[in-house]
C-alpha cells in the first residue's frame, strides 16, 4: 500500500506571508502540518477537515482556507487527492475586496 501525502507547491507564498505578517507564522506552520497529513478525494472530504474552506474564483476554481481564524485567507488550487498549488495569501480585507460576495444576503 502506497501512502500519499499532500504535496504543497509554491511555498514561496507562505514564506513571503510569514515575513510580511509575523503574527501568521504559527498558524501557517499549523496549516502546513495539517495539509501534509491528508489526501482528500474531493472537496467534501477536504471540507470535513477544514470546515471553513470555501470554493472561490471566477477564471479557475480555487479553495480558500482561513488562516489564523478570521485574520488571513490562503487561496489555492487543489488537485485531488495529493497536490495543492498555493496562489495568494491575503488579509481578510484584501480577500473581501477581491472575492466579493455574489449571493443574496439574508
Amino acid at each position: 500500500m502506497v501512502l500519499l501525502i499532500m504535496v504543497i507547491n509554491n511555498r514561496a507564498v507562505l514564506i513571503k506571508a510569514m515575513k510580511k505578517y509575523l503574527d501568521s507564522r504559527k498558524a501557517i506552520q499549523s496549516w502546513v502540518a495539517s495539509v501534509e497529513g491528508i489526501n482528500p478525494q474531493n472537496f467534501i472530504e477536504l471540507r470535513l477537515i477544514f470546515g471553513s474552506a470555501d470554493i472561490v474564483g471566477e477564471n479557475e476554481i480555487l479553495i480558500c482556507f482561513d488562516i489564523k481564524g478570521n485574520h488571513y485567507r490562503l487561496t489555492a488550487k487543489v488537485i485531488y487527492p495529493n497536490m495543492i498549488f498555493l496562489k495568494e495569501f491575503l488579509t481578510h480585507a484584501e480577500y473581501s475586496k477581491k472575492y466579493k460576495y455574489k449571493g443574496k444576503r439574508k
